[in-house]
C-alpha cells in the first residue's frame, strides 16, 4: 500500500518569501522604468517583461511546492516538489530517514539538498549512495534530501516498517 506525504506547511512558509521578492522586483521596475522610459524605451519594455515573468514564475513556483507530495509505495518512494523537483527511487536506495540535525560549522555536505527552502525541513532523507536528481533542470547528485513534510512523526514510522533505519525526534 503506498502512503503519501503533502507539503502544504512548505507553500506556507514560502509565502513571506514572495511577497519580499515580488516586492523587490515592483520597487525595482518602477525605477528602472522611471530611468530608461525616454532613453531607452526598447530595453526599458524588455525589462518590464522580464520582470512581469519573474513574478508569474515565482508566484508559481509557491504554489505548486504545496501541491508537493511525497509517495512510499512498495517499491519506489516517488516524490513532486513544486516544479522543483521530481524524483522516483527505489526503496533500497533510502538508507535513512532523520530529523535534521543542527547544521555543522562547515556547511552542510556535499549532496545535501533542501528543496522545499525556505521552509526548514523537519526530515532529512539519507540515501546509502549518490542518487542522480534533476533539480530545476539541472542534473545533481544528491546524497541528503531534507524535506519540510505536513507529517513527520507518520512518515518515520512508515520508513520503520518498510525497512528503512527511522530515527524519531522529541520535538518531531
Amino acid at each position: 500500500m503506498t502512503q503519501t506525504f503533502t507539503m502544504r506547511a512548505a507553500r506556507a512558509a514560502a509565502l513571506p518569501f514572495l511577497v519580499a521578492v515580488n516586492l523587490a522586483l515592483g520597487l525595482e521596475t518602477v525605477i528602472l522604468h522611471l530611468i530608461l522610459r525616454d532613453r531607452y524605451p526598447t530595453l526599458n519594455l524588455v525589462l518590464v517583461v522580464l520582470t512581469v515573468s519573474s513574478f508569474i514564475w515565482v508566484f508559481r513556483d509557491v504554489l505548486s511546492l504545496g501541491a508537493g507530495r511525497l509517495e512510499w509505495g512498495a517499491d519506489v518512494v516517488r516524490g513532486t516538489i513544486g516544479r522543483r523537483l521530481t524524483f522516483d527511487v527505489p526503496n533500497a536506495a533510502v538508507l535513512r530517514i532523520e530529523p535534521p540535525g543542527l547544521m555543522p560549522a562547515s556547511g552542510h555536505p556535499k549532496g545535501y539538498l533542501n528543496i522545499t527552502k525556505p521552509a526548514v525541513p523537519n526530515v532529512v532523507i539519507v540515501f546509502a549512495a549518490p542518487v542522480p536528481m534533476r533539480v530545476l533542470g539541472m542534473r545533481r547528485d544528491v546524497t541528503q534530501l531534507a524535506l519540510r513534510v505536513d507529517e513527520p512523526v507518520r512518515l518515520l514510522q512508515t520508513a520503520a516498517r518498510r525497512g528503512a533505519d527511522a530515527r524519531p525526534s522529541a520535538g518531531a
